[in-house]
């Protein structure tokens, strides 16, 4: 299957998924082959988006902690059934083609396989480009990629000509005073718990 230039390799979430496999089942050994970069750049891995997902899971993405449970447990039987072997113990080709029958929904037994993979492809997405603050897009590696140039509190006539060279802003926007957290909280009125 031919990805489209736009839409990232299952490279990204090749490493995503492995993360939350061992974070889930608390395996200590590292996959070998951990491929993420490639000729365009850092990628999910370079930007920590599992360590997004892992912090997300554990509060605003709460609600996706089934699927992923039972997505991730599904990776493993399809890789044991088709390959004999642990997804991560999977050469790259062969990950991609689990995933790839993930994506288009084609594994049996796994009605969600679709959703697992749109899901975790959007977290894997978040991860690399939100904000610093959420615990992803390390070194700004997401901004980079994509050229965004970060927050801005002040934009010149000149930094908003099209084609301008907009100097790289390296601040999370709750860097800045004027930006607040976001709050989400099931607590009574009244209590302010912080959205993280």
């Amino acid at each position: 299957m031919a990805w489209p230039e736009s839409r990232p390799s299952c490279r990204s979430l090749r490493t995503s998924v492995r993360s939350r496999a061992r974070r889930l089942r608390r395996r200590k050994r590292r996959p070998h082959a951990n491929r993420s970069s490639d000729a365009r750049g850092p990628g999910a891995k370079e930007a920590r988006a599992a360590h997004y997902i892992d912090r997300a899971l554990g509060g605003a993405l709460a609600s996706s902690r089934t699927l992923y449970a039972a997505g991730l447990a599904a990776v493993e039987e399809v890789a044991q059934s088709f390959r004999g072997k642990a997804f991560k113990d999977l050469l790259p080709d062969e990950q991609d083609d689990i995933l790839s029958r993930f994506d288009s929904g084609t594994v049996q037994g796994f009605a969600d396989a679709a959703a697992f993979f749109a899901v975790v492809r959007a977290h894997t997405l978040q991860g690399t480009f939100c904000d610093p603050y959420y615990g992803g897009n390390a070194g700004f590696v997401g901004w980079d990629l994509i050229g965004y140039p970060g927050v801005r509190t002040l934009v010149t006539p000149d930094e908003q000509r099209l084609g301008a060279d907009v100097p790289f802003n390296r601040k999370s926007a709750y860097d800045y005073e004027m930006f607040t957290k976001a709050v989400a909280s099931a607590a009574p009125m009244g209590a302010i718990t912080h959205g993280d």
